[in-house]
C-alpha cells in the first residue's frame, strides 16, 4: 500500500491532558484535509488519552497514536512525536494549544514558499480559550523572509522579536520546521531531556544557514494556565532561559561570530525586562540555580550595567523569594 504524502504534521506531545488534548485536535480536524496528518505522542498517560484519540481516529484518519509504557520526560516525548511524523513540515502543538479557526489551508498556502522555518503569531487565552491578548512573536505588522547566512543575519532576526525568549523558538507552538533539517541535527548527550532539546535544534539549523519567515496571520491559540504567572514559577523558567541559552550560543556559535547575537539577546532581555515563560511543565522542575549563576548569564549579554542588571534580577530573583517568604509565613500561621 503507498504511503500517504503530507504537507504539515501537526505533532502534539502530551500527557494527562485527555481533555484538553481533545480540544487541540478538533481544533485542527474542524479544518484539516488530506495534506494534513496528526501526531500524538502519549507519555504514559494515566487518563482516557487513549479513548480520546480513538474518537478522533475514527472522524479523522490521518492520525497517529503512539504510547510510551512509563513517561520518558518531555523532550523524548517532543522527539517521538516528530520522529513519527511523514510531512515536509513540521509544528508542534502544545496539548493545551489549538490551531485558530480558519487558518490550517492559510498555513499550507504559507509555507509553499519552502522556507526552513516559519515563527508564527497567535492569541494569548484564558482556561476556557477566550483569547486575552494578541501574541505577536516579532515587532513587525507584516510577513518578512529573514535570510540568515551568518550570526549577525541571525542577530537581525533576534531584535525584531518583541518582549521575550519564547520566539527565539522556545514557545512549541510558534514555529514551523522543515523535517528534513530538523532531521540533520544531532543532540548532544550533555544537552538531551534539558526542556530545552528543541531549541538546539532550531539553532543549529540557523546556524547552518537558513530561511526564516515570519507570518503575521493570528494562527494559534495558546492557554494561560493557572500557575503560569506565579512568581514560583516565573523565576525558574527565567533561570532555565538564560542559563540555557547561554550554554547553546557557546556550544552553537564560534566566540568571534556570536557578538552579535549576545548583544541582541541582552536586548532582548532588557525589552522584556523578566521571562516570564508559557510552559507548564516546567512547575514541577526542581530549581537549583544561584543568583550568581544568572548574573555572568546576563554579562555574556552584554548587560553589565550593576542597575540594569539589578531591576532584571529584582523582577525575577527577588520576587520569588518575596513569595516564598510570604508563602512560609502564611503556612506557620495555618
Amino acid at each position: 500500500m503507498e504511503q500517504k504524502s503530507f504537507k504539515l504534521s501537526i505533532c502534539i506531545p502530551t500527557y494527562n491532558r485527555a481533555d484538553l488534548l481533545s480540544e487541540a485536535i478538533k481544533s485542527v480536524v474542524d479544518q484539516a484535509n488530506d495534506n494534513i496528518e496528526i501526531i500524538i505522542s502519549d507519555n504514559g498517560s494515566k487518563d482516557h488519552t487513549r479513548d480520546i484519540v480513538r474518537h478522533w481516529q475514527n472522524i479523522f484518519s490521518n492520525i497517529t497514536y503512539f504510547r510510551f509504557e512509563e513517561n520518558q520526560g518531555f523532550d523524548i516525548n517532543m522527539l517521538k512525536s516528530v520522529d513519527l511524523a511523514t510531512g515536509d513540515y513540521c509544528l508542534i502543538l502544545g496539548d493545551d494549544d489549538a490551531i485558530n479557526k480558519n487558518m490550517v489551508q492559510v498555513l499550507l498556502d504559507r509555507i509553499k514558499s519552502n522556507d526552513d522555518l516559519y515563527v508564527i503569531s497567535g492569541y494569548m487565552c484564558d482556561e476556557k480559550m477566550n483569547k486575552i491578548a494578541i501574541r505577536r512573536g516579532l515587532n513587525l505588522d507584516n510577513e518578512k523572509l529573514f535570510i540568515v547566512n551568518n550570526a549577525n543575519d541571525f542577530s537581525i532576526y533576534i531584535d525584531q522579536v518583541e518582549s521575550d525568549l519564547s520566539f527565539v523558538f522556545a514557545f512549541i507552538s510558534s514555529t514551523i520546521f522543515l523535517k528534513r533539517r530538523w532531521e540533520e541535527v544531532e543532540i548532544p548527550v550533555d544537552i538531551k531531556g534539558s526542556h530545552y532539546d528543541h531549541v538546539y535544534k532550531l539553532l543549529k539549523i540557523v546556524s547552518n544557514k537558513a530561511r526564516i519567515r515570519f507570518l503575521s496571520g493570528k494562527y494559534f491559540l495558546s492557554r494561560k494556565s493557572k500557575n503560569e504567572f506565579s512568581c514560583s514559577n516565573s523565576y525558574k523558567h527565567f533561570y532555565l532561559d538564560v542559563t540555557t541559552y547561554t550554554k547553546f550560543i557557546k556550544e552553537i556559535f564560534e566566540k568571534e561570530e556570536s557578538v552579535e547575537i549576545r548583544k541582541s539577546i541582552g536586548r532582548l532581555l532588557l525589552r522584556g525586562k523578566s521571562i516570564i515563560r508559557f510552559m507548564p511543565f516546567f512547575s514541577h522542575y526542581k530549581y537549583d540555580g544561584s543568583i550568581e549563576e544568572v548574573e555572568g548569564c546576563l554579562e555574556y549579554f552584554y548587560i553589565k550595567n550593576n542597575k540594569v542588571k539589578m531591576s532584571i534580577l529584582f523582577s525575577n530573583y527577588y520576587a520569588y523569594r518575596f513569595y516564598k517568604k510570604i508563602k512560609s509565613l502564611l503556612i506557620k500561621r495555618s
